[in-house]
C-alpha cells in the first residue's frame, strides 16, 4: 500500500511541481520529476523506448510497482512437475553481457544452443536482483499471446477444435458480433477486420474501455453487439483478438481447460515452478502469462521440439508459418525489434530479415520481453526486463543469427 500512497501524493502535487515532457517513439509524454524518479503522467508503466533513458530510481520504482500488482488469486494455474525438464549448463563468459546487466534494465538473460545453456546472467542484487529472485515468476506481457496460440494448437490436436479454418459460429457468446463467423486463423493472424472497433493502445473505440480488464461477456453485450467485419484481411494488432481466441479454446474444451494446460505445461514441458494465465473473470482467461525465466526456456524448448519432430502441434506451428501475413511496416516504429520481423503468423513473429532462409519464431511483449527460437540451429534466447533500454539487436537477434555474443 505504501507505493500506491506515494503515487496518490505525487498525483496531488503535480500542479505545484510542474510538468515537462520526454519522448516515446518520438512523441511527447508528460512527466514529473521527484527525488530522482520520473513519473509518466497517466501511464501505469514506463513508455517503451522513452528518451532520455529512465534513471535507476525510475526503473526500480516502476519495477516494484508492476511486481506489486502481478500476482493474482484469479488464474488458470499449473503446478510444478514432479520431474521437471532438466537444463544443462556449460556457461560462457561475456564481458559485454555482464556490462549490459549492470547498466540496462535486463532482469534475466538465457541463451540456449543445441541442448546446452551457454549464457546465463541475472541483474545484480544491488541493481534489480530483488525484482526477480531465483524461482520467481515474471509476467509475459504480449509474449503470452504466442503461448495462447500454442495452447490453441494443443486444443486442435486433442480434438476440442476442428482446425484453423473453424469459425466461431458455434460459440453463443460471440453471436451477433464481429467475430461470430470469422475463421480462427484470421483471429490468430491479427486479421480480424476490426480496426473500426478496437485499438491496441486506446482500447474499445466506442467507449475507451480496456479489453484486458473487461470480461468478454461484458464487451459482447455492449461494444461488440451488432458489429460487423469491415475492410480487407490485413494485420491489425490488438490483444482483444488473443483473448477471443483463448476463450474460444476454453469454451470448446468444455470444462477441461485446466486439465489441458496441465498436460501441456506440467507433463509435456515439465515446468519446475508454478506457471499460470491470469483471468478476466472467474471463467474467462487473459493472455497474460507468468513463469520463471528457466520455465520460459523449457516452454521454448518444447515448442522447438514440436517443430523439429513434426508432431501434431509442430504441424500446427508450420501451418501458422505457411499462412502468415505481412506486417504493416509503415505503422511500425523504425527500430530493429519491430522492423526486422517482416511477417506474423498465428501470434508469432516470423520471417526475420537477415535470417529469412531459417525458421525463426519470435515472442515479444511490452517492455521488450523476448523469446526468439531458431528451429534450424536449435538456438533460443529468453530475456526478461523492466524496460527497453538495452541493445535488442546485439543480445537477441545477433546471438541467434551468429551463435554467440560478440564482445
Amino acid at each position: 500500500m505504501q507505493w500506491f500512497s506515494v503515487i496518490s501524493l505525487i498525483t496531488l502535487s503535480f500542479a505545484m511541481i510542474g510538468c515537462n515532457t520526454v519522448t516515446s517513439y518520438g512523441r511527447p509524454v508528460d512527466v514529473v520529476h521527484v527525488d530522482g524518479v520520473t513519473y509518466y503522467t497517466g501511464k501505469w508503466n514506463i513508455p517503451q523506448y522513452v528518451k532520455p533513458d529512465p534513471s535507476y530510481e525510475t526503473l526500480l520504482y516502476y519495477g516494484l510497482k508492476v511486481k506489486s500488482g502481478e500476482r493474482r488469486t484469479s488464474k488458470y494455474s499449473v503446478s510444478p512437475s514432479s520431474t521437471p525438464r532438466p537444463l544443462v549448463f556449460d556457461l560462457n563468459n561475456s564481458p559485454a553481457l555482464v556490462n549490459e546487466m549492470e547498466t540496462s534494465s535486463i532482469l534475466s538473460y538465457l541463451y540456449y544452443d543445441s541442448g546446452v545453456v551457454r549464457y546465463r546472467e541475472r541483474s545484480p542484487e544491488d541493481r534489480f536482483g530483488k525484482l526477480l529472485r531465483e524461482n520467481e515468476t515474471y509476467h509475459s506481457n504480449s509474449m503470452g499471446k504466442s503461448l495462447v496460440s500454442y495452447v490453441v494448437g494443443h486444443a486442435i490436436c486433442e480434438g476440442y477444435i476442428d482446425g484453423l479454418d473453424s469459425t466461431l459460429s458455434d460459440w453463443p457468446l460471440m453471436s451477433d458480433t464481429i467475430y461470430a463467423d470469422q475463421k480462427l486463423i484470421d483471429l490468430l493472424n491479427m486479421a480480424g477486420r476490426d480496426s473500426h472497433v478496437v485499438d491496441d493502445t486506446k482500447g474499445m473505440k466506442a467507449t475507451g474501455r480496456w479489453y484486458n480488464t473487461t470480461p468478454l461477456k461484458d464487451l459482447a453485450a455492449n461494444e461488440l453487439k451488432g458489429t460487423q467485419p469491415k475492410g480487407p484481411k490485413v494485420w491489425h494488432y490488438n490483444g482483444l483478438l488473443t483473448n477471443v481466441a483463448m476463450n474460444y479454446a476454453i469454451y470448446k474444451s468444455g470444462g477441461e481447460f485446466e486439465n489441458l494446460l496441465y498436460r501441456i505445461f506440467n507433463q509435456k514441458v515439465g515446468v519446475a515452478n508454478e506457471v499460470y494465465f491470469n483471468k478476466l473473470s472467474y471463467d474467462e482467461g487473459w493472455y497474460q502469462f507468468h513463469a520463471t525465466p528457466e520455465d520460459y526456456l523449457r516452454i521454448a524448448i518444447a515448442i522447438m521440439e514440436d517443430w523439429q519432430n513434426n508432431t501434431c502441434v509442430g504441424k500446427y506451428l508450420k501451418e501458422l508459418d505457411a499462412r502468415r501475413i505481412q506486417v504493416d511496416q509503415r505503422r511500425r516504429p523504425n527500430l530493429p525489434e519491430f522492423k526486422i520481423p517482416r511477417s506474423y503468423g498465428g501470434q508469432f513473429y516470423l520471417n526475420y530479415k537477415g535470417m529469412s532462409d531459417r525458421d525463426v519464431l519470435g515472442l515479444s511483449g511490452y517492455g521488450s520481453q523476448n523469446i526468439l527460437i531458431d528451429m534450424d540451429k536449435s538456438r533460443i534466447v529468453v530475456l526478461n526486463t523492466i524496460h527497453t533500454n538495452f541493445d535488442w539487436k546485439k543480445f537477441v537477434f545477433d546471438v541467434i543469427r551468429d551463435g554467440e555474443i560478440i564482445d
